[in-house]
């Protein structure tokens, strides 16, 4: 589980041979959720299950869209770095995720109603390393404490 806020570039640069399954994740950001060049996976233009990065129940909310668009004025020659297809084909591939549904975060990284919305994926089904969860996102609700002592700065009792 994961959540990813920020402003700054995109949460997610899947360059070069990139691949992996992102489960159960909130994104906002002030750009494009994620750059998804045509080198990630195995670097055939457009999505391909199992050859590419996976999304599994994530709610992508970014002001700037999903994927950042190609260069619509290239130099001579130059091919196109950003493959947004393959972006929308990732996405798509599960009915969970979301790109149409504003976040509801509060205190920044803490779910609100859209989040807790969301069918997550059980992640032990996926390997059993991981526990399993029946949310979204990094912290549950506001009751989900788990994270308090185990990071600092994000409360003003714990500073850096």
């Amino acid at each position: 589980n994961f959540t990813f806020v920020g402003n700054q570039t995109n949460a997610f640069r899947l360059n070069t041979g990139t691949l992996g399954h992102y489960l159960n994740g909130v994104v906002d950001y002030g750009k494009e959720c994620m750059r998804f060049q045509t080198s990630a996976g195995n670097a055939v233009a457009g999505y391909q299950e199992g050859a590419d990065p996976k999304f599994s129940s994530v709610l992508f909310d970014c002001a700037g869209g999903l994927a950042v668009q190609p260069n619509p004025n290239p130099a001579p020659g130059e091919q196109p770095k950003e493959d947004p297809a393959a972006a929308d084909g990732a996405v798509a591939a599960d009915a969970n995720n979301s790109t149409n549904v504003a976040n509801t975060l509060t205190s920044t990284f803490v779910n609100g109603s859209a989040e807790a919305a969301v069918t997550a994926v059980d992640p032990s089904t996926v390997s059993s390393f991981f526990d399993a969860v029946d949310y979204i996102g990094a912290v549950e609700n506001a009751q989900d404490t788990w994270w308090q002592g185990w990071s600092c700065g994000l409360e003003a009792s714990d500073p850096c």
